[in-house]
């Protein structure tokens, strides 16, 4: 083992300064060949006669050292070009290991006669996971089969990296140099700084900060119809035929069908039912046929209202380009735009503190910040506590950076293990914030605290996970669902819409003083107003992305599908030339089929939210209630099992419908 990995520690934090980018990969290569020699003693002596203590427990201590070795690594891929192909190579490596251990036959046998055998329920789940994986990777199928699967598999993978770098490239080679500062008018400053360039010019393209910016403030509306075009028909036949990606998508679904069948189910939606989802595809169609139907009344008041309201200034025709605009536009009260007053008092120091402070009030987890040598200066990190116990770890990444997601986003470095010795969990939130010119504090409007609550929520999650098997405090979306995993996020979120809440978090830059409770409210109702549409648009990826994956032949009418999915929520006629399935990346990075788990985990957070907020009296502590039976819980069960836990009843969609109409 080589000097940079013995600094790995179970209970401690990385050093990674003592990383030498030429040295990662010889000596995670190192790692993985000490792994396979010691797996090949462990099936010599062991498979025979397989027991929990001597065959599974340490095979995973060798997953566990590679994983957590790596998924710690996984950072420094935003340091630098080196780093990044330093970190792919370790990927490399640890997709061999996986590969190795799936296609071993002896070692598939001895899981299957402890599987007979087992009696512990925690040892059952377990050994349900392991074999789940042994069978989406062609266990049971013949050696023809098993070949045609891997060449699927492949070319699926291959599909899928495809599809997001037409996308990155598409959105990369969209530029619009505005030399005027009139050209922006109705933009806030902040959105004025963001995009200027050192040239006195402003730079737009088509990230979804700016996109939406320019759509919800642009005064000028041939501006607004341009970036909307632009962002419409993003890497899709409207641009560069060589980046469409309509038919990488149809060649996916395809395949897809195909890898479904070949593992013996009817179709890609009930594969993705079985492995992430405690739901069948009849249930998930009611569900969104349910909430279609809801949206299709809603959107179109809404749209009613937006086009009374155009044509009071003088727009005859509503167009896509203008919905954002009047809706903003509708929101403001007496002139004035709640969402820039605000901003003033979120400076995201203080917010930080107060977000801690919240935890600490609520649930008793007290954050201590910590000195760690990370992979940015920039980066914090916490150490977390309740009743003085150590929790784990958090690391916050909350600036951008040229290499770096420019999304928010939790990733799962390190979960608990208790089995065989303690390790503590480590969790990562990043965000994409403007990091500000020289001393000044980043603020932070609404929607920038929803996805800082929303991805410390998935990090509480990870750190507060209580079983004692690593395997089961997973919080990721093959052993969560995306329910599962983007549930606890949405509870978390809804600390947002919290009047109260927020007059706490509130610190005016300047003066330092809360804002007042009639602000906090008059701000929240101009946020949840007029969102009929946008909800609508999100209901429509759900349908498409369900039915796309549902339908054996849908990939032959992908637009047809897109205008299917577009009229059942309520949505115009002006949107059917939309491209937007072109674009949607959550179709190709492991959400497909399950995309409609996030309004479900939207419902259920709702739901339990409110719950927690009007417990009665006399019963269990509601944050108690939510340590023990929505977060430690993690992959034991399922969310709706330990929705009835923690409510005493099933889940209801009231809450959400009572939100959203």
């Amino acid at each position: 083992m080589t000097a940079a990995f013995a600094l790995m520690d179970n209970c401690v934090l990385l050093d990674y300064s003592k990383l030498d980018v030429g040295q990662l990969e010889p000596a995670f290569k190192e790692l993985f060949e000490h792994s396979v020699t010691v797996l090949e003693d462990l099936l010599r002596d062991h498979a025979a006669s397989p027991a929990w203590d001597t065959f599974v427990l340490p095979i995973e201590l060798l997953d566990q050292q590679l994983e957590d070795t790596f998924h710690a690594l996984t950072p420094m891929a935003s340091v630098s070009i080196e780093w990044a192909a330093a970190v792919g190579a370790c990927d490399q490596l640890l997709q061999t290991w996986t590969r190795t251990k799936l296609g071993n036959k002896q070692l598939l046998d001895g899981y299957r006669r402890l599987e007979a055998e087992a009696t512990n329920a925690d040892q059952r789940l377990i050994l349900a996971q392991i074999l789940r994986q042994f069978h989406l990777a062609g266990s049971a199928l013949a050696p023809a089969e098993l070949e045609q699967l891997q060449k699927t598999d492949a070319a699926i993978s291959a599909l899928e990296q495809q599809f997001l770098a037409n996308l990155d490239t598409a959105r990369g080679s969209w530029t619009c140099t505005l030399t005027e500062r009139a050209a922006l008018a109705g933009l806030p400053d902040a959105a004025l700084d963001a995009l200027a360039d050192d040239g006195g010019h402003w730079q737009l393209d088509l990230r979804e900060t700016t996109v939406t910016t320019i759509l919800a403030y642009a005064d000028d509306r041939a501006l607004r119809e341009k970036v909307y075009r632009a962002a419409a028909s993003l890497a899709s036949s409207l641009g560069d035929p060589g980046l469409d990606n309509a038919p990488v998508l149809q060649a996916l679904l395809r395949l897809r069908q195909e890898r479904a069948q070949l593992l013996g189910r009817d179709n890609a939606a009930s594969m993705a039912a079985w492995v992430n989802h405690d739901y069948s595809v009849a249930e998930v169609e009611a569900l969104l046929a349910q909430l279609a139907q809801r949206a299709q009344t809603k959107a179109k008041e809404e749209l009613h209202l937006l086009a009374h309201l155009a044509r009071e200034q003088g727009i005859d025709e509503l167009g896509a380009w203008d919905l954002a605009y009047f809706a903003q536009q509708a929101r403001r009260t007496d002139g004035t735009d709640a969402e820039q007053i605000m901003a003033a008092y979120f400076p995201l120091q203080e917010t930080l503190k107060g977000i801690y402070q919240l935890l600490e009030r609520e649930f008793g987890i007290r954050a201590t910040s910590i000195n760690a040598l990370s992979w940015d200066s920039k980066v914090q990190a916490l150490h977390f506590y309740i009743d003085g116990e150590q929790l784990g770890y958090i690391y916050l990444d909350l600036f951008g950076r040229p290499l770096k997601a420019p999304w928010p986003y939790f990733y799962p470095m390190r979960p608990r293990h208790v089995d065989n010795h303690t390790t503590l969990p480590v969790a990562l939130v990043s965000c994409c914030l403007e990091p500000g010119d020289g001393q000044a504090e980043p603020m932070l409007i609404h929607e920038d605290l929803c996805k800082l609550l929303h991805e410390f929520g998935h990090a509480l999650h990870q750190i507060l996970a209580g079983n004692s098997h690593r395997r089961l405090n997973r919080v990721a979306i093959d052993a969560l669902g995306v329910d599962g995993c983007e549930f606890v996020g949405k509870f978390f979120e809804q600390w947002c819409w919290s009047a109260s809440t927020l007059q706490v978090l509130s610190r005016h830059v300047q003066t330092g003083q809360q804002a007042s409770l009639q602000q906090v409210q008059n701000w929240l109702h101009s946020r949840s107003s007029w969102q009929a549409v946008s909800q609508a648009q999100q209901l429509r990826l759900s349908l498409f992305d369900f039915v796309a994956h549902c339908e054996v032949t849908a990939h032959r009418d992908l637009r047809q599908l897109a205008m299917a999915a577009t009229r059942r929520t309520g949505l115009l006629t002006m949107h059917d030339e939309e491209a937007f399935i072109e674009s949607f990346d959550y179709l190709v990075t492991g959400y497909e089929a399950s995309y409609f788990g996030y309004k479900l985990a939207e419902a259920y957070a709702l739901d339990a939210f409110e719950h927690y907020l009007t417990a009665p009296p006399g019963q269990q502590p509601p944050a108690q209630c939510v340590l023990e039976e929505l977060l430690a819980p993690a992959g034991k069960r399922s969310l709706s099992a330990s929705l009835q836990a923690y409510l005493g009843r099933p889940p209801s969609l009231n809450a959400y419908l009572r939100r959203y109409g």
